[in-house]
């Protein structure tokens, strides 16, 4: 039968047979509790559990709880085992917790719980104010829609309205008369003839 809550912690050949199991074996058959006489396995005693704070992941209180047992039984050749029922034997119970004092703990729920009403406030607000500039942005997006469709209805509009015929007067030709250039005279050695 395979032992049920332990764990084999035994070091190489020929070594000791050690087991790692919760304190007064709980959570293990009765079988290992009864062979053993003093055991009163209690869970809230015995038992490993961290309590996290579920906000901030912050552990409050905690404890880790083992017990490490030797497996006993008659050896040969030393008549003092003889006496010996095969069973395991508990050596040394360990017992590691923390909590966290009330001062830290009041101190990071109030930080966390100002945060929260803080977030709680601020949410609200900026959604409003996000809505706000939706409304504000759709409201000027359809006024230059139609700002811009009541111009091109009036382009349209002056663009098939009948021009007024304006009467447009020729403008009396005028001749440029050329400038005369003076005639080409011819220069000799500094003398112009």
């Amino acid at each position: 039968m395979k032992p049920t809550s332990f764990f084999d912690i035994s070091l190489p050949p020929r070594g000791a047979f050690l087991v790692l199991s919760y304190p007064h074996f709980l959570f293990a058959d009765n079988i290992y509790r009864n062979s053993v006489v003093g055991m009163w396995p209690d869970e809230d005693k015995h038992k490993i559990f961290v309590d996290i704070e579920p906000n901030t992941g912050t552990p409050i209180r905690g404890a880790k709880r083992a017990q490490f047992n030797i497996f006993a039984r008659p050896v040969s050749g030393i008549p003092a085992t003889q006496t010996f029922r095969t069973s395991l034997v508990p050596i040394l119970w360990v017992d590691e917790s923390i909590i966290l004092p009330d001062e830290f703990v009041e101190e990071l729920t109030g930080r966390l719980l100002h945060s929260l009403r803080l977030v709680d406030i601020f949410i609200p607000v900026i959604i409003a104010a996000c809505c706000l500039v939706l409304l504000l942005g759709t409201g000027l997006t359809i006024r230059a829609f139609l700002v811009r469709k009541s111009i091109k209805k009036t382009e349209a509009v002056l663009d098939t309205k009948p021009q007024p015929e304006v009467e447009t007067r020729p403008e009396p030709e005028t001749q440029i008369e050329p400038r005369s250039q003076p005639e080409p005279r011819l220069i000799e050695n500094g003398a112009t003839k």
